[in-house]
């Protein structure tokens, strides 16, 4: 099978694992079974930190994912599937995210779509 081609795959493994891999191929090229999780293509294909959202602290600026808190950049980018003009409070809390971070401060944060299975350790 060549699925490698011109995919972008992660293997997450930050501060939990998920059962599988990211890919930001389409559905027909993501063949490798239930292993592969395609990803909106306006998704980046690393980030620094994959978790659960818990809480957001506005006056702190600060969101808490998988239990560590992490600066939000002043100018921060949320991206949430299905939803074009996306903000802070646009995020679902237990949902997984992607952050993009510039040292611990989070710049690009990406909610996955609600059907990503993820496994905590």
């Amino acid at each position: 099978m060549k699925i490698l081609g011109l995919l972008a795959v992660v293997i997450l493994s930050i501060s939990s694992v998920h059962a599988g891999k990211i890919s930001s191929a389409s559905p027909e090229e993501a063949t490798d079974g239930d292993n592969v999780f395609v990803l909106p293509k306006n998704y980046p294909r690393d980030f620094g930190v994959v978790g659960v959202y818990e809480l957001l602290d506005r006056q702190a600026s600060t969101i808490r994912v998988d239990g560590l808190d992490y600066y939000l950049s002043s100018n921060v980018k949320v991206v949430v599937p299905n939803i074009s003009a996306s903000g802070l409070l646009s995020l679902t809390k237990g949902r997984v995210l992607g952050l993009v971070l510039k040292g611990r401060t989070v710049t690009n944060i990406y909610q996955f779509p609600s059907d990503f299975k993820y496994m905590e350790h």
